[in-house]
């Protein structure tokens, strides 16, 4: 059973790995596009 446990934990970090990429993805994104709006005014 230590195995499957293991193989499950290491699943869910990626899983954890992909949202926090994304997250910051967007974060990046909508910081880049609001300096882009504040640039025209």
């Amino acid at each position: 059973m230590v195995a499957p446990q293991k193989n499950i934990n290491g699943f869910n970090h990626n899983i954890k790995q992909v949202l926090r990429q994304t997250n910051y993805g967007s974060f990046y994104a909508m910081t880049a596009l609001l300096l882009r709006i504040f640039s025209i005014f």
